[in-house]
Formats: structure tokens, C-alpha cells, sequence
């Protein structure tokens, strides 16, 4: 298995640092998460677990079938009946260790496939190519066709690896070991992440990288990321810790269960705005105009400057998060009209500005009916400087100005 950089989130690594790549330290402060996901993808030396995992023999030679009657190879394709099974016992790792199942189903005509082991099983309702993670339980792997009919090209299956066949560094700029990262590591699927405090770490203010390593394959397994600026306790100066979460898994190559992608920017949320969502007015015979009902929103805007392409890629998938939070409120971007507005500087980086609205956070008014409520007409009054009593205009009384 192989790490691979994933692009668009705030944490980058192995940037092409050309002569045109900006440069720039992410700020951080205690409190501040290091998050970070790396992809994981077979690097083509993994060993196989099943024996004639394609039907090659032309029998089902290795396989433990149900009913022999019920099961035949075709042309390196296995046709698997309804309520049969095809098992292979894997003596590679423990229960509870998980394994990658890849596997390629050409028909399919019934209820389901079960893949897996008892109690730990992926169910399939239609062709395709799939690719699973399943945890080993007890007995043998099996497909089980459930009142169905299927004929599968192949079944593949890899021991996956767990989050302690991962090293995690904090590095200077000379690649020095300053601190290892023990906790908050996770594997979930195809992703590896990180989380951890940088309080948590003990170290001196200044700038660092993260590294993460991965020594089981022959292929390139270490990324070094971009640079962070930490401060300490605190940072100088106005930051904004921006944090998004979605929730959907859209399709950004991420996993959200274990990852919450966030940067800190030298930035603020400011310039307070209340656009109309909508606004319905009526006016009578006699001239009287009545508003029926309104809304509105309350919209802040966020403008950073002086920014790499790859810090400005993360604010870009604003619009495709359901939640980003920010000084420990809800915002997101709920109209096209709040993309992100880029503009280039002179030697080669980039000026970020974007409307966040506020959610949960709207001026509604709807009218009730007819009767006004505390919207008569004010009267008319005026004051005697004299002796500072009120009095009213339409009692037509005259007021000596004594000047």
C-alpha cells in the first residue's frame, strides 16, 4: 500500500516548490488541530490472499462450494446460483484485522450477494466492480447468493493496514525530527488521518512540517507537508480558524468520519450585510401601503490576501460544505452569488474574498392580520424650555420662546 496526497484541503503535501510557488506558513496556536488525510492505494506488491481468486484453473479449484451442482466455471467466470456459497479460509491475519475485497460482478439477477465473513458482510444488488472493506471474523470468507443468480470475473483480497503501520513527525525546515505523533491516527477505508493539538506537542514557537511514513511498501511512502508558523498560546494579531464538515461524503476524496479539515488565516469576518430573501408589499385604494411579509439574512465576508494557489484551493470547496465554522458559529455559502471572488498579484499569489451567511440567523416578518400592533401615529409634542414640561402641539396652546 502507498500514501498519496490529497488535493483541496488545508493540509498539502509534497508541493511543487517551483520558482513561482509563494511562500507561505500556515498560522497556528494552541488549540489549533493538525488535520490532516492522506489517500491509501495498492502499490502492486501486496500479497495475494486467495488462491484462484479469477477463475483461472477453469474449475473452482481452492473454493469450499455449497453444492457443487449449483456452482460452475465458464470461461474464467464463476456462476454462482441462489442460496449457494463459494469459501476460502484465510489464514492470514486475526479476527478483527481488516482486509481489502475487490471484486468484479458481471450479471447479477436477485435479491443480493453477501460478501464477507458471518456477522461482518457487504451485501451487492447489482453488477459492477466493487471495493470493500471487511473486518475478519470467525470461519471462512464467503459469497453467499441470496435468491439470486451472479457470475463474478474475480475476487481479490489484500490485508489492509491498521493506523500503527503509520509514523507521524513534526520536522524542521532540515527534515529534523522534532517531535513524534502518537495519537489521533486512523485508518477508515481507502484514508489515513491525523488529528492532534498543537498544544499537545511541547514544542518551541517556529516553523514546522508534518511528515507522515509508511515503511511497508516498495513504492514512495513518505509525504512531507507545507510549512506551519506555530506561535505558542496564542498569535498576534487577527486569525480566523476557518473548520469545515458536510453532512454528505461529497466528492472531494475525503472521509469525513475521521477528518475535519481547518486552517487559521490572517483574516476576520467582517462587513456586515442583510440582503432581502424576499419582500411582498401591498398598497390599497387609498394609497395605504401594508407589507404582507419579509426575510432576510445576515452575511459576513471573510478577505485574505497574499495566499498560495494551493491555500486558496481549500477556501474553493466552500460552496460543497454544508457547515463551516468560524469563531464557534455556523456559516455557510447558500447562494451562487457568494463564490469566491480570486484575484492574482504580482509574483504569483492570490488575493481570496468570500460571503459566508450566518445560519439559523434570519429577520422574518410575516403579518399576523388587519389590527396594528403599536404602529399608531406618534403625537405631536413639543417642550416649554421654560420649565421643561411636555406639551401637546394640538391642545394649540402657544409656547413662548423667552430668548
Amino acid at each position: 500500500m502507498s500514501i498519496s496526497n490529497i488535493p483541496f484541503q488545508p493540509i498539502q503535501f509534497d508541493i511543487d516548490q517551483d520558482c513561482c510557488t509563494v511562500d507561505y506558513c500556515v498560522p497556528a496556536q494552541d488549540g489549533d488541530l493538525i488535520s490532516a488525510q492522506v489517500a491509501l492505494t495498492l502499490c502492486g506488491n501486496e500479497t495475494q490472499e486467495l488462491s484462484n481468486f479469477d477463475f483461472s484453473t477453469g474449475d473452482t479449484t481452492d473454493w469450499q462450494i455449497a453444492n457443487p451442482s449449483y456452482a460452475q466455471v465458464i470461461d474464467d467466470v464463476l456462476y454462482l446460483e441462489q442460496g449457494q456459497s463459494a469459501g476460502q479460509s484465510v489464514s492470514t491475519g486475526s479476527v478483527g484485522d481488516v482486509f481489502l475485497v475487490e471484486i468484479s460482478v458481471l450479471s447479477f439477477n436477485g435479491t443480493s450477494l453477501e460478501i464477507g465473513w458471518t456477522g461482518n458482510t457487504e451485501l451487492i444488488d447489482q453488477a459492477g466492480t466493487y471495493t470493500l472493506y471487511l473486518t475478519k471474523g470467525t470461519g471462512s470468507f464467503r459469497m453467499l447468493c441470496n435468491d439470486a443468480v451472479a457470475s463474478i470475473e474475480y475476487v481479490k483480497m489484500y490485508q489492509w493496514h491498521d493506523a500503527d503501520d503509520f509514523e507521524v513527525f513534526i520536522v524542521n525546515s532540515d527534515n529534523t525530527e522534532i517531535v513524534e505523533i502518537t495519537t489521533g491516527k486512523i485508518v477508515t477505508g481507502g484514508y489515513f488521518s491525523v488529528t492532534t493539538d498543537w498544544a499537545d506537542l511541547g514544542i518551541d514557537p517556529g516553523s514546522y512540517y508534518l511528515r507522515i511514513e509508511l515503511t511497508t511498501c516498495e513504492d514512495e511512502t513518505i509525504l512531507t507537508s507545507n510549512c506551519f508558523r506555530y506561535a505558542g498560546e496564542s498569535i498576534n494579531g487577527c486569525t480566523l480558524l476557518l473548520r469545515v464538515c458536510s453532512d454528505e461524503r461529497y466528492a472531494l476524496g475525503w472521509d469525513f468520519d475521521a477528518f475535519t479539515p481547518q486552517a487559521r488565516y490572517y483574516t476576520e469576518l467582517n462587513k456586515p450585510k442583510y440582503p432581502i430573501l424576499w419582500r411582498e408589499m401591498y398598497t390599497n385604494s387609498s394609497g395605504r401601503s401594508t407589507l404582507y411579509g419579509s426575510e432576510q439574512k445576515k452575511v459576513k465576508e471573510i478577505r485574505i490576501v497574499d495566499l498560495p494557489e494551493w491555500a486558496v484551493d481549500f477556501l474553493g470547496v466552500f460552496p460543497s460544505m454544508s457547515t463551516i465554522w468560524a469563531n464557534g458559529q455556523r456559516y455557510l455559502v447558500d447562494s451562487d452569488e457568494n463564490e469566491i471572488d480570486i484575484s492574482d498579484n504580482e509574483g504569483g499569489s492570490y488575493n481570496a474574498e468570500i460571503t459566508l451567511t450566518l445560519d439559523g440567523v434570519s429577520i422574518k416578518n410575516v403579518n399576523c392580520g388587519e389590527s396594528t400592533a403599536s404602529c399608531s401615529e406618534p403625537g405631536d409634542l413639543c417642550m416649554d424650555w421654560n420649565d421643561g414640561e411636555t406639551i401637546d402641539w394640538n391642545d394649540n396652546e402657544c409656547i413662548e420662546w423667552n430668548v
